[in-house]
């Protein structure tokens, strides 16, 4: 069985958070069904994926955005650092089971809180010992039921020389 995976950042700029959210889609489409989400607004991201033929949908508040989740039977919402209250409303009152944040910056929010989320990713093992440390976790041990590093896929045809640079 194939999981419905929705990738949903706040928009479809040109950010590293938006690049990563478009990364986890192409890159990820063989394994899983990925569709996109822009909670406030599109942008040229969200132009790029549609123009690969992926979905990518505009919601207009938590109701469309739960009528989508349940039209496309996601099963995993993936937020980008994205409105975290709008997708847990939305993904509770669709019955998606699973909410996961990958959060670049190292915010952290309790897991089973009021924000529905179920799981915590961070693109690189320095901004998880950041969020440990400046929300006084510790190290011990127990974080690991909640969060994890879980780094960018990288779309190494565009990686060369120096040349874009």
């Amino acid at each position: 069985m194939t999981l419905n995976v929705l990738h949903a950042p706040t928009r479809w700029d040109l950010g590293g958070t938006e690049k990563a959210a478009e990364l986890f889609i192409r890159e990820h489409s063989e394994e899983f069904n990925a569709f996109g989400v822009g909670l406030h607004q599109g942008g040229p991201r969200a132009d790029s994926l549609r123009e690969s033929g992926y979905g990518v949908h505009e919601a207009d508040g938590v109701d469309d955005l739960a009528e989508y989740m349940s039209e496309k039977k996601i099963d995993i919402v993936h937020s980008h650092s994205g409105d975290s209250e709008l997708i847990s409303t939305a993904a509770a009152e669709a019955g998606v089971p699973i909410h996961v944040r990958t959060d670049q910056f190292g915010n952290y929010f309790e897991t089973g809180s009021d924000r529905g989320i179920d799981y915590f990713f961070y693109p690189s093992k320095t901004i998880l010992l950041r969020t440990l440390i400046l929300n006084n976790i510790g190290f011990e041990g127990g974080w690991e039921k909640d969060m994890a590093h879980l780094y960018n896929p990288l779309d190494v045809a565009e990686v060369t020389q120096g040349e874009s640079l």
